[in-house]
């Protein structure tokens, strides 16, 4: 408990001499502009990631558009702010993009806080899709985001890795504050779950199919889930014989524990077959191509593997990895709960890192995932060293967050239990 009133006033001195500084910059007339532009950006970010949506939040409300609020739609011609996701690289001599508007509505996705999608418009010209988040903590987020990079950067200067052109994927994460943030859009990319699976998922559907099939135990109930994920899930068009993800998992609640790994086995070779192979048929019409990617998403998968353990990343269900559709990358996302934080789940997360059948079934743990792990080992191996300041260095960015995190990772847990 003492470290954790070390860490709020060592963070209360921080923030005044933040202030401080600002302060004493605003004196100058040269930069009073830039900080009264970066704050009025800022400021309208954090409305729009507290803006009331609860009226739009059920599972038909997802990919409503909504009007955005007149205050940021006014936003226009910022010259001393930049696109807050784009990307800058430190040795380019051109002048990142600024924001030039925003489009006039905004997008809700699925969620518990019902994040939202806005397009900023940059002086560019391109138009940068950004995810912004509200009630949530990004803070951590961010500091994984740079370790990631970190990682990248040390694989590109290994000669096994480069020739492996090994990496992992990342995004830009921009907290605004600790309770609010302002995320990259993954173009190109799908959740696995959404694949596997379908929509309706976990935080509304789930749930709602649960009721379903408790309230309704018949032929008519399934049939109209099967129609309702047929348009997405793969396990509906390619096995509709096999029973649905929720059925398995309901198995496996009813199941004393005695025999739920007896129960597991039944469901995985009567019940529940590997699918995820399919994306790639459907995806890469040539068998080149369909080679080429197949060998991608297997570096990727050990590389973002490889990473998880060394940082104790957890919480990798179906919907927080995303496939890339024209590279085959795997990108994380969600990245909350690290440095072992998983074990203090109510049910402990014990696994190093996913690697399911349905992962396996493409990538079939051939050469490429063995000699990509072991090439991707040596480096992160001088991680483990500093792996302890990361740690220490996310604890002390999110050190509210930190000290709430294990209530919530419990109920996150529940819901995906």
């Amino acid at each position: 408990m003492g470290s954790y009133w070390f860490s709020l006033s060592l963070s209360l001195a921080r923030s005044r001499g933040y202030i401080g500084i600002l302060q004493t910059l605003e004196q100058f007339e040269q930069v009073r502009s830039v900080i009264s532009e970066m704050r009025q950006v800022v400021r309208e970010y954090m409305l729009l990631a507290n803006f009331d949506v609860s009226q739009y939040k059920s599972a038909r409300a997802l990919g409503t558009k909504v009007a955005l609020p007149r205050s940021m739609a006014a936003l226009r011609d910022k010259k001393h702010v930049a696109v807050l996701t784009a990307a800058i690289s430190a040795d380019s001599t051109a002048p990142p993009p600024k924001i030039h508007s925003f489009e006039s509505e905004f997008t809700l996705v699925g969620g518990v806080n019902m994040p939202k999608i806005v397009v900023c418009i940059g002086s560019d010209g391109v138009r940068y899709k950004q995810l912004v988040k509200g009630r949530d903590d990004l803070r951590q987020d961010a500091v994984m985001q740079q370790m990631f990079s970190v990682v990248s950067m040390l694989l590109s200067q290994n000669e096994e890795s480069r020739k492996r052109r090994l990496n992992v994927r990342t995004y830009k994460v921009v907290p605004l504050s600790p309770r609010s943030g302002v995320l990259q859009w993954v173009q190109n990319t799908i959740p696995l779950g959404d694949y596997l699976i379908g929509q309706p998922t976990y935080e509304q559907g789930a749930s709602h199919c649960s009721c379903l099939l408790n309230v309704t135990r018949c032929v008519t109930a399934r049939s109209l889930l099967l129609d309702r994920m047929e348009s997405r899930s793969a396990h509906c068009r390619y096995r509709p014989q096999d029973k649905l993800s929720i059925e398995c998992r309901e198995l496996l609640d009813q199941a004393p524990s005695s025999s739920k790994l007896q129960v597991y086995k039944q469901i995985c070779s009567k019940h529940f077959k590997p699918v995820f192979h399919h994306f790639f048929v459907e995806t890469y019409a040539t068998a080149a191509e369909w080679f080429e990617k197949r060998i991608t998403y297997t570096k990727s998968a050990a590389s973002s593997s490889m990473v998880g353990y060394i940082v104790g990343l957890g919480d990798r269900h179906l919907q927080n990895i995303l496939i890339d559709r024209q590279s085959a990358e795997l990108v994380h996302i969600d990245l909350g709960i690290a440095f072992e934080q998983g074990k203090m789940l109510k049910t402990p997360e014990i696994v190093p890192f996913r690697l399911t059948r349905g992962m396996q079934a493409i990538a079939r743990i051939h050469r490429h995932h063995h000699r990509s792990c072991d090439a991707h080992s040596l480096i992160t191996r001088s991680l483990q060293i500093s792996s302890t300041a990361w740690e220490s260095r996310a604890t002390r960015e999110c050190f509210v967050g930190a000290a709430k995190r294990p209530f919530g990772c419990c109920a996150r847990s529940k819901r995906r239990s």
